[in-house]
């Protein structure tokens, strides 16, 4: 029992971390992540792993290996790529496996939300504390970028985790039983998005509210949805009119000038220049080329990293391991057809899955560990663990 507790307290450490500070405490996280991997076999003296997972794990970790071996890039970066493609997912696989089979998945979701929401509030300090001159804060952030007239937009890392949240506001009336909770959990996200000026929250936030208009319309009430959704946006858009008014803090200007024009280019220039050359660097070696610097230089200590996530994995690993990758999530598609049939708490893992899916085409959330989350807890939760033919035991006790 004293094992399953320090178990269970280290995982709502991680929970914190990942959700609230993702990036900002790697180091920890990572040890953390390895920790409880290590007390979930210590205590169980075995882990039972989906074969399906576990025959793509091999798979694909042995031709990730080969590409990074051929790749030429420095030893270091080599090992920080295969401990993010190889270690870390084993890691995630296994975690998530034990989560679904010792807790609920509605107590899971409702312990996101809640977390979610802290994570609003952590934004609005660290900004207070930024304009206050505390620069200490830039520990939390990448390349803050807040000029002398308090022009807003920063990236703060929290802002990854949330899309997944944004397209999945559906669920919220089963997350907040008190209305006024739920409506303020909306306001507090869309000031957030405002704030973060990151295309990609704004667009996933959208998403989530087409998504609630749907459901609205297919239960028959037709007219809740428009007065709710435009009461709020009018809140916040009042609360952003007032701001720069008296305070100068251009909301609506930055969302004009920046974000706005970022959607039209589809996620800006760079983006859009990266996708032209990587297909040209796809068509010309269908096999892939591994790691590296490809002339297209978008970080300076890492030029192998890309923001278009989707086309550079292609580009690195071929059409034909390209294709085994997008096989490995089947469980996921396969919910696709029985959507109706799924519980809220389910649909919501679903549509986050796809929303984070079709924003790795702006942003390589793959490519950290701490946003891995996103994609492994919808692989796992969403799959049938049910039938005994697709459970392959590994048990360290003695027979």
């Amino acid at each position: 029992m004293l094992l399953k507790k320090i178990i269970n307290i280290l995982l709502l450490l991680l929970s914190s971390l990942i959700l609230i500070f993702p990036n900002s405490f790697q180091l920890v996280t990572a040890a953390l992540l390895t920790v409880i991997n290590l007390l979930i076999l210590l205590r169980h003296k075995k882990i039972i792993i989906h074969k399906y997972f576990l025959v793509f794990w091999l798979i694909l970790s042995s031709a990730f290996m080969f590409y990074i071996s051929i790749s030429d890039i420095k030893t270091q970066y080599k090992l920080e790529i295969a401990l993010k493609y190889v270690y870390f997912p084993f890691l995630w696989l296994n975690l998530c496996t034990y989560i679904k089979q010792n807790f609920n998945i509605e107590w899971i979701t409702k312990l996101l939300f809640k977390l979610s929401y802290i994570s609003f509030f952590t934004v609005f300090i660290l900004y207070g504390l930024m304009l206050n001159g505390y620069y200490f804060v830039e520990y939390f952030f990448e390349n803050p970028n807040i000029d002398n007239d308090y022009f807003l937009g920063f990236t703060l890392n929290v802002y990854g985790n949330l899309i997944f949240f944004a397209a999945g506001l559906f669920i919220l009336p089963k997350i907040f039983k008190n209305k006024l909770v739920e409506y303020f959990y909306i306001i507090t996200f869309i000031l957030v998005a405002l704030i973060s000026a990151r295309t990609a929250l704004l667009c996933a936030l959208m998403i989530g509210f087409i998504i609630l208009l749907i459901r609205y319309i297919y239960i028959k009430k037709p007219i809740i949805p428009f007065i709710y959704v435009l009461s709020l946006i009018g809140i916040v858009l009042g609360i952003a009119f007032l701001t720069e008014q008296y305070l100068n803090y251009r909301f609506l200007d930055y969302l004009k000038q920046g974000s706005l024009r970022k959607l039209v280019t589809l996620g800006g220039q760079e983006r859009t220049s990266q996708s032209s050359y990587m297909f040209e660097k796809i068509i010309n070696n269908p096999w892939g080329i591994g790691f590296g610097n490809i002339g297209l230089e978008r970080n300076a200590q890492r030029d192998f990293k890309y923001e278009v996530l989707i086309l550079a994995t292609l580009m690195r690993f071929g059409i034909f391991f390209f294709t085994i990758i997008v096989s490995s999530f089947y469980p996921i598609y396969k919910e696709i057809i029985n959507f109706r049939k799924l519980n809220d708490y389910k649909k919501f893992y679903l549509v986050g899955f796809f929303s984070i899916i079709a924003f790795s085409f702006t942003n390589p959330y793959l490519e950290s560990f701490d946003f891995q989350w996103m994609f492994f807890c919808p692989l796992v939760f969403l799959s049938d663990f049910s039938n005994e033919r697709f459970r392959w035991k590994l048990s360290l006790a003695k027979n």
